[in-house]
């Protein structure tokens, strides 16, 4: 039998412990964002270049010194990708028993309340108390959004009418040419929807109290190999409230919001 060289043997020892083992240090994390959903991303497709969500998670992960890459894709093939483990996290997701099952969330990043908004011109007097009220409309609804752990129950209860749709614009188009009555949507988007289109502020108004306090968090699947991150994240989301970046981030898009508090990333909204 032919000797093998210790300095041979050292090499491809070290060779096959390279192959074999993952170097997690320097890969990657393989981050989703729903595709054209401003104020947090504007690009449909791609990878986003602005927004709340690029700029909060560039921020942090720059904090960490790790190396990620952001794909835009719609919400259900996020949650789809997800649930395979095809990628590690999404930038920003709220949270229900539902998506618990396959996600592990970090400390909440963003929050803010969801209304029921209406065309005044269509309902000048539009008011709800409860979602027994909602019966005699059709409401605007996003596929793969989260309205509140007991929504769909709700929905059956009541025999809501909902019309669902891929993207919050195409809510604000239909609500506007009467295809729709209501929609639920968050004071976020809302807001951005106003900056772009401001004549219709006279229009589309909010009724009664939030139907859901949303609270988004970055959420990693938990098929993903940086679950380890978590804690870390967590870390720098506190240092970044403290410090005031995260404020400062979300001001450069969500202005109105921020004075009024009705949208804050320190505080809860109720």
């Amino acid at each position: 039998m032919r000797k093998i060289s210790f300095p041979l043997f050292f090499a491809i020892f070290i060779a096959q412990i390279g192959y074999n083992t993952p170097i997690i240090a320097t890969e990657k994390i393989i981050l989703v964002e729903e595709g054209e959903w401003p104020p947090y991303t504007y690009e449909s497709s791609g990878a986003p270049t602005k927004g709340v969500s690029f700029e909060l998670v560039t921020e942090i992960f720059h904090r960490l010194n790790k190396p990620f890459t952001i794909n835009l894709l719609p919400m259900k093939r996020c949650i789809f990708e997800l649930t395979t483990g095809d990628c590690d996290a999404i930038t920003m997701l709220s949270r229900n028993n539902e998506r618990e099952e396959f996600l592990v969330f970090t400390h909440p990043i963003v929050e803010s309340k969801g209304f029921v908004y209406y065309d005044s011109y269509r309902h000048p007097k539009f008011e709800w108390n409860s979602f027994a009220d909602l019966q005699p409309y059709t409401i605007g609804t996003v596929s793969g959004y989260n309205y509140g752990s007991d929504f769909e129950d709700i929905c059956r209860r009541y025999k809501l009418k909902t019309e669902r749709v891929s993207r919050i614009d195409q809510n604000f188009r239909k609500l506007l040419a009467g295809r729709i009555d209501i929609l639920l949507v968050n004071q976020t988007e809302v807001n951005e929807f106003m900056r772009t289109h401001p004549q219709y502020r006279s229009r589309i108004r909010s009724a009664g109290t939030p139907y859901h306090v949303y609270s988004y968090h970055m959420a990693f699947s938990k098929k993903s190999r940086h679950l380890d991150l978590i804690p870390k994240i967590n870390r720098v989301i506190t240092d970044m409230k403290n410090d005031g970046t995260a404020d400062r981030i979300l001001s450069k898009y969500i202005h109105s919001l921020l004075s009024h508090r009705n949208c804050r990333i320190n505080e809860k909204c109720y």
